[in-house]
């Protein structure tokens, strides 16, 4: 199934470009202070129908030395 978030075609969102470097920005600038997030308590998964993946996933995050 091919990716929804920034739609296809002549639905295709204008601000993309802009969306996937501010992402790419904030995630460099994240793992840079973070170590590995750890899977904390029990996660609940949506069924695999459309759009899938966690319900609720809780992780616990831990600062880089």
């Amino acid at each position: 199934m091919p990716h929804l978030a920034f739609g296809h075609g002549a639905h295709h969102c204008i601000g993309a470009a802009l969306a996937r470097a501010e992402l790419q920005e904030a995630l460099a600038a994240l793992t840079a202070r973070i170590r590995c997030p750890t899977v904390e308590g029990d996660s609940v998964w949506r069924p695999p129908v459309g759009i899938n993946g966690p319900e609720r996933l809780p992780l616990r995050f831990a600062a880089r030395a």
